[in-house]
């Protein structure tokens, strides 16, 4: 009998699960704007990979609404098995100095994973503008006080207020559920400038539709190297970093983390995917759970002295 027991015991440790979430049970990965934009397509981009990675099918997931609050709230909710993750952006961190209705804390109420990219933004204009450079860009801002600006909202709202307080103009910021009704709006010339990342942009800057005036980091942009820097005009403006990373629920497990920061961290670096991406503008990043998580932490600092700054109060 205890023969049997033992055996039976040992079956059981071989046939028992390891750190990955259940096996045969799909993993939704919420994405929190709208389809063909730059966070949705590196979310099906590794979602793709991942599958056969994890075993399991992953159903990619657009839930739009407050900015991306919505997708956040479902990754804050759900339970802690790795059943349901999101794509986080720095949206979730810009949030907090926006919205009064955002009530989410970004450290507290979250796992982070593992950081997949990250990216400059870049202010684009309408090729039918009369404004052709940054200079002549910030002149005409200044010559009509509250021109339209679109943005895709999150940080775009505090990056684009930033550079206009900074600059000596005002805006009249005009909203759109994500990158890809932004940069449609853009080249209708519905909106004459909007922030957007390189990786949506390109067809239309290839195509002459969309024009850079410049790029959101300190320095210049490596595939567009003529364009200035936005701090060039804005001495010490910076765009937010345009970086997406896997997110999940609070209280999971250091096993599970471990296992899944291994999968997504490990796709993002292949060189098939790092060279995708680099071509679209953004770097592969793939580091530590506790890497990523201070990134959101200095994001917060940064953000919240920039909020200051300009006076800003969410609204």
């Amino acid at each position: 009998m205890n023969r049997i027991l033992c055996l039976f015991g040992l079956l059981s440790a071989l046939l028992m699960p390891g750190p990955a979430p259940a096996q045969g049970n799909r993993m939704i990965l919420v994405v929190g704007v709208s389809a063909g934009g730059p966070v949705d397509t590196v979310a099906r981009l590794v979602a793709d990979k991942a599958k056969d990675a994890l075993n399991r099918p992953i159903i990619v997931e657009n839930r739009l609404g407050g900015g991306t609050q919505v997708s956040l709230e479902a990754a804050r909710h759900a339970p802690p098995d790795g059943s349901l993750l999101t794509v986080g952006t720095t949206g979730m961190v810009a949030l907090k100095f926006l919205s009064k209705a955002y009530t989410l804390d970004p450290l507290r109420d979250f796992t982070y994973i593992t950081q997949l990219t990250t990216g400059p933004l870049l202010l684009l204009a309408n090729t039918q503008q009369p404004f052709k450079t940054l200079q002549e860009f910030i002149a005409h801002a200044k010559a009509n006080p509250g021109m339209n600006f679109g943005t895709a909202g999150g940080t775009l709202d505090l990056d684009i207020l930033t550079m206009a307080s900074m600059a000596g103009f005002k805006v009249t910021l005009i909203p759109y559920k994500g990158s890809a009704p932004q940069e449609i709006a853009l080249i209708a010339n519905e909106v004459p400038v909007v922030l957007d990342a390189y990786l949506i942009a390109k067809p239309n800057i290839d195509s002459g539709r969309a024009r850079i005036l410049a790029v959101g980091t300190p320095r210049r942009f490596p595939l567009h190297p003529d364009v200035p820097a936005i701090a060039e005009a804005v001495p010490g403006y910076e765009a937010s970093t345009n970086w997406f990373g896997i997110v999940g629920p609070p209280g999971m497990a250091p096993d599970l983390v471990a296992h899944l920061n291994e999968v997504f961290a490990g796709i993002i670096k292949q060189p098939d995917i790092r060279k995708r991406l680099n071509d679209s503008g953004l770097d592969s990043v793939g580091g530590t759970s506790a890497e990523f998580r201070a990134l959101v932490v200095r994001d917060l600092e940064r953000m919240g002295k920039a909020a200051q700054q300009i006076g800003l109060q969410p609204q």
